[in-house]
């Protein structure tokens, strides 16, 4: 969202350019420019550097009819009527002029004797005009600098080539854990689930034998009068063989706040351990096919 205070003078530049634009007055041209202006300013400081085109264009637009308008008000002049396009700036200009022959004391004296005073005012209108766009050029040039220098949050460390992307057998590794960590996810809250649906929700993340087994052990805690709580925190020491249709994985286990707890009371009965080392094995029925836990073995060892 837009703060207030870039709201403010954004709008508010381009609501009374607009309005002067209408009474046939060529500032609101110039109001506009300096909107767009802002506008690049906006862009730069919100990193939105789509704003930097548009602010061109509209530019374009403004610098262009600023242009056009100012020679109607010239020939007009020159031409000793009034016109509309001149406005209330430039009636004014005009009463200017005539105290003032040329404008500008001495140095407007001399050039229009050199030039003539036609001559003189096209000279300064083109100098005003140039340094309008002068300014647009350097603000966009800003935009372009800005959108394409390293982030400033922090000091940029360089890395090994290629460090942005990962390789295949990274993302393969990474299909395995999440496979286990899933796996887990569901063994701790399956007692929550109704006898019925045990096995067709295990199916996603679990194969033969260790679907039959967690099935087995849901049961025996169902016919004892407990269940599951907490949950089974994994840490993924290595994956092996990702690339391959089976996988295995070493894991330090920590159970210490998952265990089974009475029905009814809630009263826990037995907790695990942490540190505990898990070897856990993964099959998959195709290639970039979904990881599924076949077995999980303990070998007895602490991590």
């Amino acid at each position: 969202m837009t703060a207030w205070y870039w709201s403010a003078p954004l709008a508010g530049f381009g609501v009374v350019g607009l309005a002067l634009a209408g009474r046939r007055s060529y500032w609101g041209w110039v109001l506009g420019l300096v909107d767009e202006a802002l506008w690049v300013v906006y862009a730069v400081r919100s990193s939105q550097w789509s704003f930097c085109v548009s602010a061109a264009a509209y530019g374009w637009v403004y610098a262009r009819n600023l242009r056009a308008w100012r020679r109607a008000a010239s020939a007009t002049a020159a031409a000793g009527g009034s016109s509309g396009f001149a406005g209330g700036a430039g009636a004014s200009g005009g009463r200017r002029r005539s105290a003032v022959p040329g404008g500008g004391g001495v140095v407007g004296a001399f050039l229009d004797a050199v030039w003539g005073a036609d001559t003189r005012r096209a000279v300064s209108f083109r100098a005003r005009f140039g340094g309008l766009a002068a300014v647009l050029v350097m603000l966009l040039a800003s935009c372009v600098h800005v959108a394409g220098d390293a982030p400033r949050a922090g000091p940029v460390r360089s890395g090994p080539a290629g460090s942005g992307t990962a390789s295949g057998a990274q993302l393969a590794e990474f299909a395995v854990r999440q496979a286990y960590e899933e796996f887990w996810w569901v063994v701790s809250r399956l007692d929550e689930q109704p006898p019925v649906r045990w096995r067709g929700v295990l199916s996603v993340v679990a194969a033969e034998p260790e679907l039959g087994r967690q099935v087995e052990r849901a049961r025996d805690r169902a016919a004892r009068g407990v269940h599951a709580y907490g949950e089974v925190v994994v840490h993924v020491a290595a994956v092996r063989s990702a690339l391959t249709m089976r996988a295995t994985l070493l894991d330090c286990q920590d159970a210490s706040r998952f265990g089974e707890a009475e029905n009814g009371t809630g009263r826990v009965l037995s907790t695990g351990r942490a540190g505990v080392r898990a070897v856990g094995t993964l099959v998959r029925d195709r290639e970039f096919g979904p990881w599924r836990v076949t077995d999980v073995r303990y070998p007895g060892e602490r991590c």
